[in-house]
């Protein structure tokens, strides 16, 4: 579904607040997005350098079982973590918002966000901005 800039601009100024099942499955599909693209930088690295989890943890100055619990699965970590993590791996994480309204979407359902749950955006008034994490790039 797309969500036109005109619609965009008459929502601004309304007071409606985005539902909370729809910004939990946004804040929950970005700390899935950001966490694969880390967990694939280490197998990735792991693999090229054999480097562990241990070796991380030396890297960044924290205790290996930390390491573990931030690799073991998806998180609410901090950028300031994320970032150190990515460090670690000799990565730079890049950050870049797409614009809701300017592509269509893809054709991704999930199980617990079917259409029938969907809301349309134009029916909310919020901000239709999402932060999506790049393909992190190798530090120069």
């Amino acid at each position: 579904m797309t969500f036109s800039q005109e619609q965009y601009q008459e929502s601004i100024g309304r007071s409606e607040t985005i539902p909370t099942r729809l910004r939990a499955y946004y804040k929950q599909r970005f700390q899935q997005k950001a966490f694969s693209r880390l967990a694939k930088a280490f197998a990735e690295r792991a693999e090229e350098f054999g480097l562990t989890k241990s070796g991380i943890a030396v890297l960044v100055g924290r205790d290996k079982a930390q390491i573990n619990r931030l690799f073991a699965h998806p998180s609410n970590m901090t950028l300031d973590t994320y970032s150190e993590l990515a460090l670690a791996l000799n990565f730079e994480p890049t950050i870049v918002l797409e614009d809701l309204s300017e592509d269509a979407r893809h054709n991704y359902s999930h199980p617990a966000y079917t259409p029938v749950d969907a809301i349309p955006l134009r029916e909310y008034g919020a901000s239709n901005k999402a932060i999506s994490v790049k393909v992190l790039e190798g530090v120069q």
